[in-house]
């Protein structure tokens, strides 16, 4: 039957006798016939590339070993794509298999040398192109080879440029790109492909100050812009032969929206998927010349589910310097604010990223107790586009933790909550802003967890050994630099704790982690238990059998969650309050 559901490949099988198993990618070949699939069993993040044909079920006895995140196939559907980390776990070179030969045979097609730069390998929407990008925090580089074309070198887009960003995509022999080159917040520029100069580059799509573009999407007949004003989604289609636009429009007031999987190009249909804190996901088809919008699914919440119970709003706290941070709150829409409340603010505040404000089940069991979740948008985060990430890196990263403090003063200031109701939450980077506050802050809180958190800054970035060392002296600075170190070290939580009470805090590390090595947690929690004036305890969870992303498997994914939440609501004095 043409239009039968078939299993193309079953994690579960999969999963059967690992403890951890994440697949990769999956990427189908362009004639349907192979699947190429990366699966990491330890956490670690080096994959294994296998290749399984469709027709047959028949696996290849040769498999591509430790490889890392990415990977393409040519148009020939015989030669893929993929990246190899170098020994110190940095993504440095892409390499070209081909299915009938042993991977020793694999040809080297890029390599990047300098150690601030990582590659990546991609395709554009079209298929015809490949890209071989290499990128640092500040600055990219782009080659590319025709999809068709396995044996050429790669031509070059346009040469770096210290803090010249740009992204290209390919559409009917012209490159769109987008790029930060001459505006802070990105616009959409094309050139020929035959001619990509930097002075033959025009602008398709500006932006106002306030709009920050973050992603483009290429069609056949249309362009879709990813945008952000004021930190709210946006999307904007551009029909290309006429040069018309114009918005996708929902009716609330705050919501996550993005692309969702886009893989046909020849296509009116645009995929998106929609949803907010208290909004359960929903993907929705959006016909791009009929403007018509078409829900065809929305995750299901087990006992049901009606988001005008909650109330979502986004509040603005004057900063320690006078600046607006942005917020987010949600809570039941009939709850009692004439008294305060457990509050759970959490915060992230790094590498431009924005926090997430993507629907959660887990966030609805703190709300279902009458919790306020608070996620506060510091500097240093891309909330407000690329001026709000610069204003909270290097030598402006004190702000990232000025910002979350002033968040959490002011939700006990207004009455909202108070310092023993109140709890702090932060994974990785926001495991360094909780445990950066936590230092500064003594009092401020009654509980705190940090999931795998960056703590031991001023160690890591002095050693280069380290797999994202190099690559992140852009982001908080170079420690072998004076004035950089000794802002470093003015923050850095190990080398910051203080002989005071702290609050009660739970520390989680993965013993696979190549991100944030466990030992920086342990290390953290050793020093904290000795400086520690107060009765509370210092807790510690290790997954020896995961790494940076925490337990994988559904359940096993849940038990994690309920065993961190349990905590939490343990520290507000929410234990005893079921649902």
């Amino acid at each position: 039957m043409q239009n039968e559901e078939s299993i193309l490949l079953d994690g579960n099988v999969l999963a059967e006798q690992r403890d951890y198993l994440e697949i990769g990618f999956l990427e189908v070949s362009p004639d349907n016939q192979w699947l190429a699939y990366a699966i990491d069993d330890t956490g670690d993040e080096l994959y294994e590339i296998r290749f399984l044909h469709l027709t047959t079920g028949r696996e290849l006895q040769s498999r591509i070993l430790s490889a890392s995140y990415s990977g393409v196939w040519a148009a020939d559907s015989r030669h893929f794509y993929y990246v190899r980390e170098n020994r110190k776990r940095r993504p440095h070179a892409v390499f070209m298999h081909a299915l009938d030969c042993q991977t020793d045979t694999d040809v080297l097609v890029y390599k990047e040398r300098d150690p601030k730069f990582f590659v990546d390998v991609s395709q554009s929407q079209d298929g015809c192109l490949i890209f071989f990008s290499s990128e640092s925090k500040t600055t990219t580089e782009v080659r590319y080879r025709r999809s068709e074309d396995v044996s050429s070198r790669p031509r070059l887009v346009a040469p770096r440029s210290d803090g010249v960003r740009y992204f290209p995509d390919h559409h009917d022999g012209w490159l769109y790109l987008r790029t930060n080159r001459n505006r802070k917040e990105f616009s959409i520029q094309r050139c020929r492909l035959d001619n990509c100069h930097k002075s033959e580059w025009c602008e398709v799509l500006h932006f106002e100050s306030q709009r920050h573009c973050k992603d483009m999407l290429l069609f056949k007949e249309f362009m879709v812009s990813l945008e952000t004003c004021l930190g709210q989604d946006e999307i904007r289609i551009l029909e290309l032969q006429t040069g018309l636009e114009h918005p996708v429009t929902f009716p609330d007031s705050v919501y996550v929206l993005e692309d969702g999987t886009n893989m046909e190009f020849d296509t009116l249909n645009l995929r998106l998927q929609y949803s907010a804190l208290h909004i359960p996901e929903r993907i929705y088809n959006y016909n791009m010349r009929t403007r018509e919008l078409t829900l065809l699914k929305e995750q299901q919440v087990p006992g049901g589910h009606n988001s005008r119970e909650y109330e979502i709003q986004r509040i603005y706290v004057p900063g320690a310097d006078g600046t607006l941070i942005p917020a987010t709150m949600v809570r039941k829409a009939n709850l009692d604010l004439s008294r305060p409340h457990a509050c759970i603010l959490t915060g992230y505040g790094a590498y431009g990223i924005r926090e997430d404000l993507g629907f959660c089940i887990g966030t609805l069991s703190f709300i279902e107790r009458d919790c306020i979740y608070v996620v506060a948008h510091v500097r240093g985060g891309g909330f407000l586009g690329e001026a709000w990430y610069e204003a909270g890196k290097l030598h402006f990263k004190r702000n990232s933790f000025d910002d979350f403090a002033a968040v959490a003063r002011w939700l006990i200031e207004q009455g909202y909550t108070t310092n023993g109701q109140l709890a702090l939450e932060g994974a990785s980077a926001g495991g360094l802003l909780v445990a950066t506050v936590l230092n500064q802050n003594p009092g401020l809180c009654a509980g705190a967890l940090a999931a795998v958190p960056f703590v031991d800054v001023l160690s890591s970035m002095m050693d280069p050994d380290l797999p994202l060392t190099t690559f992140e002296y852009e982001e908080w600075g170079d420690p072998n630099d004076a004035e950089d170190r000794a802002v470093i070290a003015a923050y850095s939580p190990v080398d910051n704790v203080r002989t005071q009470p702290y609050p009660a805090i739970l520390i989680t590390v993965g013993l696979q982690d190549p991100r944030v090595p466990y030992w920086e947690g342990l290390k953290w929690a050793e020093r904290l238990r000795k400086a520690n004036t107060g009765a509370t305890p210092i807790l510690v969870r290790a997954n020896v059998g995961a790494g940076h992303s925490g337990a994988s498997g559904r359940y096993e994914t849940l038990r994690e969650l309920a065993y961190e939440q349990a905590f939490l609501l343990d520290s507000v004095g929410l234990a005893e309050v079921g649902l």
